[in-house]
């Protein structure tokens, strides 16, 4: 039996539905239907099992469980929960960029050691010991933090609202085991993408924070047997603890601490980053990204904004690039020679994007103070041009239902052999994410990808009428 057949039997019996009207309703073979209900058999289409839907006159919850049932059963559990947590990243990236507590959060008091380390009892005092030590790493005109533990540690902790004050010498080097044992884990729940997720927030910080990666059995990390399996480090101090972070011990003697660096420099050779990240535009889209765009036939560009890069003249970047730039000639350079190499074969807008390009000029995906807005009718010609790539052969569709709320703030492009994120903060500190690790880059790639197969897409034939509806709109 699979997912859709038990849930569709289910239905039968609890409706009293007589399989012959619905067989009949449905316009199949009387085999092909008790097939589907025996789970011999999927359903063809989506097609066939909305009618099912129809005619089992479900309700908006109960219909939207068997179109899930019948998704499950078409693709694999594994795909259909990664997807799902793909989409649910992507639409609440705003809510991930945020600590989970005030940074106000009381801490208790520790007493000094009395001799090389202090025994911590109990979360709150294995909390405070670790606050402590961020804050006071934070406030050093430089520094660096070394971590060995899960990003679930941290978000439990929220230590990122201890880095509120934290200034841009403050390094953070983290080290993260990736689960590689499907089975220790609820199909439903993909590790490794909610371990990026919980480093987000990291990003929207001030400081350098660089995130590393080894494969192992999660059961290292939160085994019973596991004793003192994270490590905060600093220069002058450190906390072990308990996988639980219930106990624990505070060090602050190079004595005691020597050791640990020396166990930490042991790993950190062996590990691998999980991403690579940037901090301005200049950085990233003007230098690191020909470098990765280079010989790449075809990608997907996911955004708020249309990617309208493809359509600039070289002259309007010219015209629009900021006039106060230092070394403004060489950026000009820079600027058109990631113009040129920011094709793509697939891109996926929202209508609302494309408006507010119209009024304002702007796309959020290149910083402000980087150019001016475009002015009226130079807005306008783009968006000719745009749709007429439309009859080029490019893949362009507008968004529709839940990824209709596509955030203003995030842009991600993915190809076979690169990926990155872009998301910027409340703060507009804006961050670029080049994804490293080979099965989270093939999550997001195989996201991109599926969603022409959805409904989360428009046709290309309603994007079309969309753009020219638009056009008119806007005095085309």
């Amino acid at each position: 039996m699979s997912e859709f057949s038990n849930l569709l039997s289910e239905l039968i019996r609890s409706e009293e539905i007589h399989v012959a009207d619905l067989t009949r309703y449905c316009g199949l073979d009387r085999s092909t239907m008790y097939k589907l209900i025996n789970g011999k058999r999927s359903p063809g289409s989506l097609e066939t099992v909305q009618k099912i839907a129809d005619y089992v006159q479900l309700s908006p919850w109960e219909r939207r469980k068997l179109l899930e049932a019948y998704e499950i059963t078409r693709l694999g559990s594994e795909i259909f929960y990664q997807r799902r947590d793909i989409l649910k990243f992507i639409l609440n990236i705003q809510d991930l960029q945020k600590p989970s507590l005030p940074a106000g959060e009381p801490q208790e008091a520790l007493p000094a050691p009395s001799g090389n380390a202090l025994p911590l009892t109990g979360r709150i005092q294995v909390s405070a010991a670790i606050h402590g030590i961020f804050r006071r790493a934070s406030a050093a005109s430089a520094g660096e933090i070394q971590i060995l533990a899960q990003p679930v540690h941290l978000k439990v902790l929220n230590l990122v609202a201890a880095l509120v004050s934290a200034g841009k010498n403050l390094r953070i080097r983290h080290i993260i085991c990736l689960n590689n044992k499907k089975a220790t884990l609820p199909l439903n729940y993909n590790y490794n993408l909610q371990s990026l997720s919980d480093i987000v927030p990291f990003y929207g910080t001030s400081c350098q924070y660089y995130p590393y990666y080894y494969y192992d059995s999660l059961e290292s990390h939160f085994g019973s047997f596991d004793l003192l399996s994270c490590g905060f480090l600093t220069e002058n101090e450190a906390v072990i603890c308990s996988a639980g972070l219930e106990n624990g011990y505070y060090l602050r003697t190079e004595e005691m601490i020597a050791p640990l660096k020396r166990h930490f420099r042991k790993l950190f050779s062996m590990a691998h980053p999980l991403v690579l990240s940037f901090e301005s535009s200049l950085e990233f889209h003007f230098r690191k990204y020909p470098e990765l765009a280079e010989g790449v036939k075809e990608s997907y560009s996911l955004s708020y904004e249309p990617s309208l890069g493809i359509c600039l003249h070289p002259d309007l970047v010219d015209k629009y690039l900021a006039k106060d730039l230092e070394h403004r000639e060489d950026f000009l350079a820079q600027a058109r020679s990631y113009f040129r190499a920011s094709g793509w074969t697939h891109n996926y807008f929202s209508p609302a994007g494309l408006r507010s390009f119209l009024e304002t000029g702007r796309v959020n995906e290149i910083p402000a103070e980087l150019y001016h807005p475009l002015e009226y009718p130079e807005r306008v010609r783009l968006l000719k041009k745009y749709i007429h790539l439309l009859d080029t052969g490019l893949d362009i569709r507008m968004y529709r239902d839940s990824l209709s709320e596509f955030p203003a703030n995030f842009h991600m492009r993915a190809a076979g052999s690169f990926g990155y994120l872009m998301f910027i903060s409340q703060e507009n500190h804006y961050s670029y994410l080049i994804l490293e690790e080979p099965n989270l880059l093939n999550a997001f790639l195989d996201f991109a990808s599926s969603l022409a197969e959805t409904e989360l897409l428009a046709t290309a034939e309603e994007t079309r009428e969309f753009l020219l509806n638009t056009l008119e709109t806007y005095g085309g």
